[in-house]
């Protein structure tokens, strides 16, 4: 075989695996999507407890998916387009929560206050800034979606 001939191998090789990749960023973006809307009829359901008591475990279980399906996107190194893709899904899908949160997170509720900081404050600005590596934005919803879910099991 002559250098070009192993240089145009190269070369295809090269090409068939980027497209590969690039189908397997579609479907994980696409299955992502099916798994988090239908993930959001059930949390609209569960937002209004009827105990009045406000547990806060079926938001900080929205927070946690989305935020593992932010870090699967940066892991990837997913494009432009793919980003601006999830962050309208994550901001739809998102409002419903971040409203109750905001109609309900008070001094009484110091876990809601925690995810109201997390999911209003600091995912928006993390969708931006940590698309590639960590930013201060990521630090910041990671310590306040952790100390809501050390006060949500510190009162189970």
């Amino acid at each position: 075989m002559r250098v070009s001939d192993k240089r145009t191998q190269k070369s295809q090789l090269g090409a068939a695996a980027r497209r590969c990749v690039a189908g397997m960023r579609a479907v994980l973006i696409l299955v992502a999507g099916v798994m988090f809307h239908s993930s959001s009829v059930s949390l609209a359901d569960s937002l209004s407890n009827t105990d009045g008591k406000h547990d806060g475990k079926a938001e900080l279980k929205k927070l946690q998916g989305v935020y593992q399906k932010f870090l699967a996107l940066q892991k990837l190194q997913a494009s432009d387009a793919e980003w601006e893709q999830f962050k309208k899904q994550v901001q739809g899908e998102l409002k419903p929560v971040v409203k109750y949160l905001s109609e309900t997170a008070y001094s009484e509720y110091p876990h809601l206050l925690h995810m109201l900081w997390a999911s209003r404050d600091w995912l928006p600005k993390m969708l931006d800034s940590a698309r590639t590596t960590p930013s201060q934005d990521q630090v910041k919803f990671i310590k306040n979606l952790k100390r809501a879910e050390q006060l949500i099991n510190k009162g189970s």
